[in-house]
């Protein structure tokens, strides 16, 4: 008895963990060799702002809330558009930050369906308002997105003057 109860208990970590790692998001400490706190903070700033993201700083803590445009095709006819909300919360030290970006949603522009949680294995709004073929479409172009904005969020972060190779021109 007491080793089937070890057992179902060391296998209730990986069960978590699994549920866990299936959720849509990033997150990620990145390096930036030489940046004070407070540069990273204002290279965040202004990335957010080009990205018309409102962001709030709290020390070294900057988070807001940021979307993405996803088209898809309608119930009825032609394409839908809706947006995928996010969250983003950056912690910023000398030299490195974190990047958490979480709890993506699907709400639907100009009151169409709204899928709700891009985690979810079906829309919320149920499959008669939103085709299994446009959540799909959704998830796929979230996670596009998704990509492409961090990609992005490094770069701009990054030191834009990178160690030059050794010159022998002296």
């Amino acid at each position: 008895m007491l080793k089937k109860m070890l057992f179902v208990v060391a296998l209730l970590p990986m069960s978590l963990i699994a549920q866990v790692a299936g959720k849509v998001g990033h997150s990620e400490v990145v390096e930036v060799k030489g940046a004070a706190a407070s540069t990273l903070t204002s290279r965040a700033n202004t990335f957010l702002t080009k990205k018309k993201i409102e962001a709030k700083t709290a020390g070294t803590v900057i988070s807001g809330t940021g979307t993405f445009i996803v088209a898809y095709p309608s119930i009825k006819f032609g394409t839908d558009k809706g947006n995928v909300h996010f969250n983003l919360k950056l912690m910023v030290k000398d030299g490195k930050y974190k990047m958490d970006l979480t709890d993506f949603k699907h709400e639907g522009m100009h009151g169409k369906s709204s899928g709700g949680s891009i985690d979810l294995e079906k829309p919320e709004c149920g499959e008669v308002q939103l085709s299994g073929a446009a959540w799909g479409q959704i998830k796929e172009q979230t996670l596009d997105q998704l990509q492409a904005f961090v990609m992005e969020l490094k770069k701009n972060l990054d030191n834009p003057t990178k160690a030059a190779a050794p010159s022998s021109d002296f």
